[in-house]
């Protein structure tokens, strides 16, 4: 017996409707990297106290940084991070780097610092929050 065309659509709306979350759900970041560590806002505050030649890579797109940056930031999104373009930063793969992104949901930052890792940099750090954590902690920011 085949089925009906109605049997068939009544198939595709149940496999699109169990299909539909997974395609709508954000990324889950991982708590930690490999070979980096996280940092809160208040950590970045501290680590740049401390460490004077201490670079923040702000790895989003133009657009999201139009709306604001930490100063001093470079602007490196994760599509354009290469050895290359970091080597323009720093070519002294000791120097410490700090990426960040939009936040807990957004992945440009993560894949940025793997880029960096299999550059050969060493001083890795991530603001996990990213520029929202910053913003919602009420810690000056840059506009364009």
């Amino acid at each position: 017996m085949t089925p009906s065309f109605s049997q068939h659509l009544l198939c595709l709306i149940v496999s699109v409707s169990l299909s539909w979350p997974l395609q709508a759900a954000k990324p889950e970041l991982p708590m930690t990297l490999n070979g980096v560590d996280t940092l809160n806002a208040e950590a970045l505050i501290t680590l740049a106290q401390g460490v004077d030649d201490l670079i923040v890579v702000d790895s989003r797109l133009p657009e999201d940084r139009n709306m604001g940056f930490i100063g001093d930031s470079y602007s490196l999104t994760d599509t354009d991070t290469s050895c290359t373009t970091l080597a323009r930063i720093s070519s002294d793969r000791d120097r410490s780097l700090v990426f960040y992104c939009n936040g807990v949901s957004c992945t440009r930052s993560v894949n940025a610092l793997k880029v960096a890792r299999k550059c050969g940099y060493k001083q890795l750090y991530w603001l996990r929050g990213g520029f929202q954590e910053w913003q919602d902690k009420d810690y000056p920011y840059l506009l364009d």
